[in-house]
């Protein structure tokens, strides 16, 4: 288990994920590059783990000038 993800009850999951990106537009190559935080968390229902909640906490966003 991703040492990020909480299991905070039975069925209840959350998770913690840090991600990065970087996006070109090949019409005039201008960059976009970004970076943060997804915060999720999953219930399982009916014995399928589903999507509760979804967050993206920004931590950086460059674009183009």
């Amino acid at each position: 288990m991703d040492p990020l993800t909480t299991v905070v009850e039975f069925e209840v999951l959350r998770n913690l994920k840090a991600r990065y990106c970087r996006l070109l537009d090949t019409r005039d190559f201008a960059k976009v590059c970004g970076a943060g935080h997804y915060h999720e968390s999953y219930v399982k229902a009916d014995g399928r783990w589903r999507i509760a909640t979804l967050e993206l906490t920004r931590t950086l966003l460059e674009l183009p000038r």
